[in-house]
């Protein structure tokens, strides 16, 4: 890299690393990256900035992103993925490189616990696509199926649309695994709620329901 490189003009809102003689020796994103991108992740997640900058922001991640190994997973990877999924004003091509590369990262990790996070938001992200809902709800029950029944995925789960049959009844075995561990749980009425309204409950399902409940619940199921 050049001097003049260096010190060409770049976006207002790259910083640039000065060394001991405060002299600039490039921007935090070709001095660290890995830095770098942690601002790109904190940019990405604040409302109020411009469209131009979300996107130039957009790019650098994505193509940091696919730089980088699937089987590669670190905080850093899932908090980018995080803040692009939760943009509503990503363009149609970065929104699906975004969907590419946090469908095969979640795969490449599919039952690590910080996994969660991005499937959570795939699971209700109004964007995705029947065929892809219908591999993260997979990907979602084999996570359930090795870390137990955590809220933070039944929860989406249920309202996921799009089940198939047995999709859906693993969904309600998972959210009845949770209940019957803990009915006094401050979110256990949300569960319960979502629950007696699945059209598709079996005897058995309704049954462990029942039973699950505290007397003073009375007979919601």
């Amino acid at each position: 890299m050049t001097v003049d490189e260096v010190r060409a003009p770049v976006p207002g809102y790259l910083g640039r690393v000065l060394d001991a003689q405060a002299t600039a020796v490039g921007t935090c994103f070709q001095v660290a990256p890995d830095q770098g991108n942690w601002l790109l992740a904190g940019l990405l997640r604040r409302p109020d900035v411009p469209a131009r900058i979300v996107r130039c922001s957009a790019a650098a991640a994505l193509d940091w992103l696919d730089s980088r190994s699937p089987r590669t997973q670190t905080r850093l990877v899932d908090d980018l993925l995080c803040a692009l999924l939760l943009r509503d004003d990503l363009g149609p091509e970065q929104q699906a490189r975004t969907f590419d590369r946090a469908m095969t990262v979640s795969a490449a990790h599919v039952t690590a616990r910080p996994t969660s996070r991005v499937l959570r938001i795939l699971l209700v992200h109004p964007a995705l696509d029947a065929a892809r809902r219908a591999l993260v709800a997979g990907m979602a029950l084999r996570w359930l199926d090795v870390q137990g029944a955590h809220l933070r995925l039944v929860l989406p789960l249920l309202d996921t649309p799009g089940l198939t049959p047995q999709q859906a009844t693993a969904a309600a075995d998972h959210a009845l695994n949770r209940l019957e561990r803990d009915s006094t749980d401050s979110r256990a009425h949300r569960l319960v709620g979502r629950l007696t309204h699945l059209p598709d409950l079996t005897d058995t399902q309704r049954a462990r329901l029942r039973a699950a409940l505290p007397p003073s619940w009375g007979d919601c199921a």
